[in-house]
């Protein structure tokens, strides 16, 4: 684009790409920049709860202005399910390898982590299933249903160009808001309990 061109842009009032932008690029001053270079466990859970809190925002804004809500609900859906599948990665990952149930950071199959997570819970001696246990795993299965390969919230096709199409139509975002809610307080004290257990084994 020429100079008279770029002007006419910026006359407009609209933003155009130039020569120099950076979308990675630090601030001048320190305060005004986020850390994005961190690691362990404390990056873990800052993505597992940065994308749970993004999807809450993204809630709010939706619910509050009905025409946004079309465009906001795939982000959404997928900020949701993926907050799940970090919440049952680092559990596994945490508490599974010292009992022998490995680590598994490939798979997107949630049914196969929440098994994987149950297993844990046996070898650590909570045998016994509550309501807790069953409405969590029936949420689980729901995202499983819908979105089984963590695919069909970020793409409109497959991978063969074909239309991914929903079992659903139709979604209260308030009530999931509410029920991802829960789901975080319910890992939040299965880490608690486990991790109690875990210091008190011999």
């Amino acid at each position: 684009m020429s100079e008279e061109e770029e002007g006419k842009s910026q006359d407009l009032g609209f933003p155009w790409p130039k020569l120099g932008d950076k979308a990675f690029s630090s601030a001048a001053r320190p305060i005004d920049n986020v850390v994005i270079n961190t690691s362990g466990h404390g990056k873990t859970w800052r993505m597992t709860d940065g994308y749970k809190r993004a999807a809450d925002h993204l809630v709010k804004l939706a619910n509050a202005n009905w025409h946004e809500r079309e465009h906001l609900v795939y982000p959404i859906l997928f900020n949701y399910r993926h907050f799940i599948e970090l919440s049952l990665k680092s559990l596994i990952d945490e508490f599974g390898p010292e009992v022998g149930v490995p680590a598994n950071w490939k798979t997107h199959d949630l049914i196969v982590l929440w098994e994987a997570l149950k297993r844990i819970y046996e070898i650590y001696g909570i045998v016994e299933r509550n309501d807790e246990d069953t409405a969590v795993e029936s949420v689980i299965k729901e995202f499983a249903v819908i979105d089984p390969g963590s695919f069909s919230f970020r793409y409109p096709r497959d991978t063969k160009g074909n239309p991914v199409s929903l079992p659903q139509s139709e979604v209260d975002l308030a009530e999931m808001a509410n029920v991802m809610e829960a789901l975080e307080v319910y890992f939040s004290g299965c880490e608690g309990y486990l991790d109690h257990i875990q210091n008190s084994r011999p």
